[in-house]
C-alpha cells in the first residue's frame, strides 16, 4: 500500500491513508508529507459500511475530491478449510472482498455525478492458483477479479475507470 501512495504521491496526487493501525498509518503520512503531497489519516474498520461511509465523507472533505481508489485491505487466516471456523472465513471474505465492494460503492457514489474516476482492486495470484491452507484468501481474490469485472461494466459509462492488480506472492 505505502508502495503505491509513494508512487501517487510523487505524481502530485494528496493522499488518504485508510487502516486500522493509527500509528502506522500517521507514519506513513508523515512520510507522504515529506514528499511534498497533502496526506490525512483516517483510522477505518473497512468491514464496518457506516465506518466506510464516514471516512469517505472525511476524505471528501478534507481532500476535496477522490479521483482514485485504491482497495488494497487484505488478510489472511490460515488453516485447511476442515478446520476453519465459520467466523474466521467470514473475516477474510468481509476483509478481502466485501469490503471492496462497500469501499468501491461509496467512491463510485461520488465519482458519478463527475463523470471521472478510477478504481483500482487489489487481487492475487492467488485468484488463479490453489496453495493449501488459504481456502478464503482465494475465493476473495477470485471475487475482486470478478467483483472488478463487474464494476467496469456498471460504471464506464459514468467515467470511472475499474481495474485490478494481481500481484504474486510477496
Amino acid at each position: 500500500g505505502l508502495g503505491l501512495a509513494h508512487g501517487l504521491a510523487d505524481a502530485g496526487a494528496d493522499i488518504a491513508v485508510v487502516g486500522r493501525n493509527e500509528t502506522k498509518s500517521a507514519a506513513a503520512v508523515a512520510d507522504l508529507k515529506a514528499r511534498g503531497v497533502k496526506a490525512i489519516s483516517v483510522v477505518t474498520d473497512v468491514t464496518d459500511k457506516a465506518a466506510v461511509a464516514a471516512m469517505i465523507d472525511r476524505v471528501v472533505k478534507e481532500l476535496g475530491r477522490i479521483d482514485i481508489l485504491i482497495n488494497n485491505a487484505g488478510m489472511s487466516i490460515r488453516k485447511p478449510p476442515h478446520e476453519l471456523e465459520l467466523d474466521e472465513w467470514n473475516k477474510v471474505i468481509d476483509t478481502n472482498l466485501t469490503s471492496a465492494f462497500v469501499i468501491g460503492r461509496e467512491a463510485a457514489r461520488r465519482m458519478i455525478p463527475r463523470k471521472h474516476g478510477k478504481i483500482i482492486n487489489i487481487g492475487s495470484l492467488g485468484s488463479e492458483l490453489a496453495r493449501p491452507t488459504i481456502a478464503p484468501y482465494t475465493a476473495a481474490k477470485g471475487g475482486i477479479k470478478n467483483l472488478t469485472r463487474s464494476m467496469a461494466v456498471e460504471w464506464a459509462q459514468h467515467g470511472i475507470n475499474a481495474n485490478a492488480i494481481g500481484p504474486g506472492y510477496m
